[in-house]
This record gives C-alpha cells, sequence and structure tokens, in this order.
C-alpha cells in the first residue's frame, strides 16, 4: 500500500495524518510505525465540527 500523508499547505511543513477509505469511507488515518492503523477520522465527521462546532477559533494569518 503506498502511503499518502496529507501535510498541512500553509507555514511549516507538518503531516496530519494518513490519506486512507475506512469501511468505505474517506479518512484521515494515524498509523504505528508498523503502518497499522491507530485512529482514524472521517473527511464527514470533521465537516461535522464544522458545520455543528461552537467556538471554533479564527485567525487572519499571511503566510
Amino acid at each position: 500500500m503506498e502511503k499518502k500523508l496529507t501535510y498541512a499547505k500553509h507555514g511549516m511543513k507538518k503531516p496530519l495524518g494518513q490519506l486512507a477509505k475506512i469501511n468505505g469511507k474517506r479518512a484521515v488515518a494515524y498509523l504505528d510505525k508498523g503502518n497499522e492503523i491507530k485512529s482514524y477520522t472521517t473527511i464527514d465527521e470533521i465537516n461535522d465540527l464544522f458545520c455543528n462546532g461552537k467556538n471554533i477559533p479564527e485567525y487572519e494569518l499571511d503566510f
């Protein structure tokens, strides 16, 4: 399996997690050194945080 890490796009390049499909859903997964998935969050769950979340910090940046 090819590793497809997703990285922060602005500022310092930092990995956010491994892109994966888990149970048929797009996700960002966190793997251990043996490439075993330890945790994940689906893209739908991330989107829901922004739609339903309260008190999400807002920033103005110029990188």
